[in-house]
């Protein structure tokens, strides 16, 4: 009696605990990727963006939009699910297109998909292993080394697969192998292949799981198997089913070899290849295997079949994307994520096992050391393709906001990634088509609207900014036109867009470093040079940009005492200075690859003397600055060169 008391009060604090921890896992992990897209994302669509969506929109708007069309194939994949909430966000928008928008449903799915394990580990374990898995998940989701999927509306496809591949794996491990599990399983593989091309693997995932709890629990063995082999042929049927473009054969590995290294990357990250493969194994199967072996949970095989969905995961991109493969790209590490959760867990049930020796808690304590310092190191690496893509995104805005106000020069000779599509011709017949403007993201509306040749849209809101103080804020009105004023530049914008440049404006974060004041700075005999601004020679003169706009510096400076291959203490400086006022953008420790520098000063300290440094000027005047670097807080060197920072011409290009 006493013993049902306390299961029976036991259970409320449980429920407390379960949802307190997945309540904040969700809300931080979710803040972070809404930061992380107000600092360095944009409503521009990019890239694929422009093919995968534009067609869908135009057909919804005339009325001919059909289901064959919402499951046709893009690429390999069938999109179905991220196309269904393009279109609802596009009619709550009011007709409006924005990446943005996209982009902040997406992440509320993946923040939710990844406290699935999370609620699966606090319901089944004991408190410190729920927070030991919480923490580090929360970590997982904060961490930018899945920037591209972070920013990206259109890539929602990877975090509806993966909310739908960690249901049914829960079925999988938690339901009876009974008619009512295969018939959730069967709805959920075939909403998982409707999603992208690797939802098949969740169906072999499924089975694996299935075979798994049948080889040790002995009333589900047959049907259990059963059920296995019914998933399997429908993982099958969805293979055979999947389109294989034959343009995408030049991105398979070429043979064995070529996938045999391909796969050695892709199943050891976010580690190295060899030493990865080991952390992200060996928890999982000394667990099942040997120390957990007769008190394995339901938990335990869910736990499992995310190890083997990632690495499944691994062996699919090896295979598709191997062709000269060096490393995992942000996009896909997100599907391999799910191996290192599991590692946690796992690591996080040795620790609890109350197993002593050596053995079980140096691989438990190893291993998840491992996978958290890895994930900080991927996080590190991918931090300048992070900025590099920000940088694109804020000049292909600009530069396409030109194009829209009838500069054909806008898209013509630009560096890679300064246009927001790969095919320049094609794109500016698309935005020629009067029938599309009201559809395009404000922010590339600013410069037809200063020239009066945007159209009204009456049932929008209405965005306006003033010229007298530079564009430099936005207001908006949803309940009436705003009033005529020839400083004000107004456009009527869907309520989401509007209410996310709002925010974003209160937010005023960048993902650039941003200048601070400093005292008129000396410079010194250093040697240094600046090679390119803006990915232009800086031999073409003048040098100029706009406080609205980022800035990319390239060149070399001396190197500091303290480096380790491209890390480099201290931080390169960036200093602005002029008779007025000086700032200092403190541009981070990465350094690149310079062995000409290093072969004209015969000195190989110079290796790594070269930076990509990336600025934001929005804090500065306008006026003519001269450009120091500084790799020491009481050594500048002046590289010789003055830039022109003007106020900003064209409205709204920074939401």
């Amino acid at each position: 009696m006493e013993s049902a008391l306390r299961t029976m009060n036991s259970k409320p604090r449980l429920m407390s605990f379960t949802s307190t921890t997945c309540a904040l896992v969700f809300i931080a992990i979710f803040v972070s990727r809404l930061f992380l897209l107000m600092s360095a994302g944009g409503s521009v669509p990019f890239w694929d963006q422009w093919g995968g969506e534009n067609s869908i929109f135009s057909a919804f708007e005339n009325g001919s939009l059909t289901l064959a069309q919402m499951i046709a194939p893009h690429n390999e994949h069938r999109i179905f699910w991220t196309r269904v909430i393009t279109v609802f966000l596009f009619e709550l928008n009011d007709h409006q297109w924005d990446n943005q928008i996209e982009a902040l449903i997406s992440n509320i799915i993946y923040s939710l998909s990844l406290t699935v394990p999370v609620l699966i580990a606090s319901v089944t374990g004991q408190k410190h292993q729920a927070i030991a898995v919480a923490a580090a998940v929360t970590l997982m989701g904060i961490l930018p080394f899945g920037w591209e999927n972070t920013l990206v509306g259109f890539q929602s496809q990877f975090y509806i697969n993966t909310l739908l591949a960690f249901f049914a794996i829960t079925v999988s491990s938690f339901g009876g192998a009974r008619y009512r599990t295969a018939s959730c399983l069967t709805i959920l593989i075939l909403a998982s292949f409707a999603s992208m091309a690797n939802g098949v693997l969740t169906a072999f995932t499924c089975a694996g799981v299935l075979i798994a709890r049948g080889l040790t629990q002995r009333d589900l063995l047959t049907r259990g198997l059963m059920l296995a082999a019914f998933v399997t042929l429908l993982g099958i049927a969805g293979f055979i089913i999947t389109p294989s473009p034959p343009y995408h054969a030049q991105l398979k590995a070429q043979d064995f070899s070529e996938a045999t290294s391909a796969l050695m990357i892709t199943s050891s990250w976010p580690l190295f290849p060899g030493i990865g493969q080991l952390v992200l194994l060996v928890p999982a199967a000394f667990w099942m295997l040997i120390v957990g072996r007769n008190r394995q949970t339901q938990a335990d095989y869910f736990f499992l079949g995310l190890n083997a969905l990632g690495m499944l995961n691994a062996v699919a991109i090896a295979y598709s994307r191997g062709h000269d493969l060096a490393e995992v790209t942000s996009r896909y590490t997100d599907t391999i994520l799910p191996s290192s959760i599991a590692t946690i867990y796992f690591a996080s049930r040795l620790i609890g096992s109350g197993v002593h020796g050596i053995s079980t808690p140096f691989i438990a304590y190893g291993s998840y050391i491992a996978v958290v310092f890895g994930i900080f190191g991927q996080s590190y690496l991918q931090w300048p393709k992070l900025e590099e893509r920000a940088y694109w995104l804020r000049m292909s805005t600009i530069n396409t906001a030109k194009f829209l106000n009838g500069d054909d020069e806008a898209f013509k000779a630009k560096p890679h990634g300064h246009v927001p599509y790969p095919d320049p011709i094609q794109l500016g017949k698309s935005l020629r088509n009067d029938g599309q403007i009201e559809s395009l993201p404000t922010s590339l509306l600013g410069a037809r609207a200063l020239s009066g040749r945007y159209p009204a849209t009456a049932r929008r809101c209405h965005v306006a900014s003033d010229s007298k103080n530079h564009f430099a804020r936005v207001i908006a009105n949803c309940s009436k036109s705003t009033a005529s004023d020839p400083n004000v530049v107004s456009i009527a914008t869907g309520p989401l867009s509007t209410a996310l440049m709002l925010f974003r404006q209160e937010a005023d974060t960048s993902i650039f470093p941003r200048g601070k004041p400093i005292s008129a700075p000396a410079s010194s005999a250093n040697r240094c040079a600046l090679d390119a601004f803006n990915e232009q020679p800086t031999s073409r003169l003048p040098l100029t940009s706009s406080i609205d706009l980022p800035i990319k510096l390239s060149g070399w400076a001396t190197p500091t005492r303290f480096n380790l291959y491209k890390l480099s203490w201290t931080e390169l400086r960036v200093i602005f200075s002029n008779d007025a006022q000086a700032y200092v953008f403190e541009t981070g420790h990465l350094r690149t690859n310079r062995p000409d520098v290093a072969d004209f000063f015969k000195n190989k300290g110079y290796t790594y003397s070269g930076f990509d440094a990336y600025i934001d000027p929005r804090d500065l005047m306008p006026g003519i600055y001269h450009i120091l670097l500084s790799t020491d807080t009481d050594l500048n060197c002046d590289t010789g060169h003055v830039v022109k920072i003007n106020a900003p011409t064209i409205p709204f290009s920074r939401f």
